[in-house]
């Protein structure tokens, strides 16, 4: 038997937040390109990408990724207080999108 467990020890005061820092695309192993986005949590207390949702757009083509979809695709998608975290989406991108604009709506939550 083998056994998992992340702890998290927060502030009683303050929020979690997250911004967006930059975004980008990757080629995958697939053959297939790939968005990614570079978010930084400017608070004290952690914060977890799958309690936002995240809207990513580019001429015509647009996405939003909801929480649910965020934590199946990414599990917990923490990102520790006053440091940047870099996630690769599992969202395969059409071939006319060479540049990506993101934006996150975090779900009040704590």
């Amino acid at each position: 038997m083998s056994m998992g467990v992340m702890v998290n020890v927060a502030p009683p005061q303050g929020m979690s937040d997250l911004k967006v820092v930059g975004t980008g695309v990757v080629n995958g192993k697939d053959g297939k390109r790939y968005p990614v986005v570079t978010v930084q949590n400017p608070g004290r207390i952690h914060a977890l990408l799958p309690q936002a949702t995240l809207k990513l757009s580019s001429g015509g083509w647009s996405e939003t990724l909801s929480a649910g979809q965020l934590s199946e695709s990414l599990g917990s998608g923490l990102v520790q207080p006053g440091k940047r975290r870099r996630f690769v989406l599992p969202i395969a991108l059409p071939q006319g999108v060479s540049s990506l604009q993101a934006s996150l709506e975090m779900n009040a939550r704590r």
